[in-house]
């Protein structure tokens, strides 16, 4: 009489009995699934991050009891040639920014949101708009005169100012907190709001929800100073 052999199953299977490589691969497979889980729940986290920091760094104002700096004094030319310090803007509001005309960036947008005020601002306004070239090697004044005439610029409303690098790039850390270094494309987009006293009244980037908020900001500070 023959005896037949019990089938073995996979729970009857002892650890020895098992295809090794079935099981590293069992194992590789599901750390994969396990990392890709976390990595795209990471990625998800970092993403609202991301869009929450960004949104709330496109505009940092302060109210008249907090200014954010005060601008030190500065000497440099104008696109028509005349010498410009900062005494000459002092009982004006002015708005500010850094530049350079062969810029490959987005200094050109950044100055048509310049010429954006410039047009918002009504006539006779005691108010000036400022932009200061980080590559003045390159931008003297009558290269700056061109630059300003394509952008609709008025002389008596906008300045386009030129000088020494170093100045200019101490002006821009020291008297605006911005970045700035000897490269003209390391220089930050930021439009700066100055009132009167040349107190530093804000930094605004460079979408259209910041600069409405810019220009909002501008009349109000122009209308104070008004009888």
């Amino acid at each position: 009489m023959s005896v037949e052999k019990p089938i073995q199953t996979d729970e009857s299977l002892t650890t020895e009995q098992r295809n090794p490589a079935v099981e590293r691969f069992l194992w590789a497979l599901l750390i994969v699934i396990l990392v890709g889980v976390s990595a795209g729940a990471a990625w998800k986290l970092w993403s609202v991050r991301q869009t929450q920091s960004s949104s709330a760094a496109q505009v940092v104002v302060l109210p008249p009891s907090g200014p954010l700096g005060v601008v030190s004094d500065f000497s440099l030319v104008d696109q028509n040639g005349n010498a410009v310090t900062l005494g000459d803007l002092k009982g004006k509001v002015w708005v500010a920014d850094f530049f350079w005309t062969h810029c490959p960036g987005k200094c050109p947008m950044m100055t048509q949101r310049m010429g954006t005020l410039q047009s918002a601002l009504p006539q006779g306004a005691d108010a000036r708009l400022v932009s200061i070239t980080v590559d003045p090697k390159s931008d003297s004044p009558e290269v700056l005169k061109e630059y300003a005439q394509r952008f609709g610029a008025k002389d008596e409303r906008w300045l386009f100012l030129t000088g020494d690098l170093q100045a200019i790039i101490r002006l821009a850390r020291e008297g605006f907190h911005l970045n700035a270094t000897e490269n003209p494309n390391d220089h930050e987009l930021r439009l700066v709001l100055v009132d009167r006293d040349a107190h530093i009244r804000g930094y605004f980037d460079l979408d259209e929800e910041s600069v409405a908020k810019l220009r909002q900001q501008l009349t109000s500070l122009v209308a104070e100073g008004q009888p």
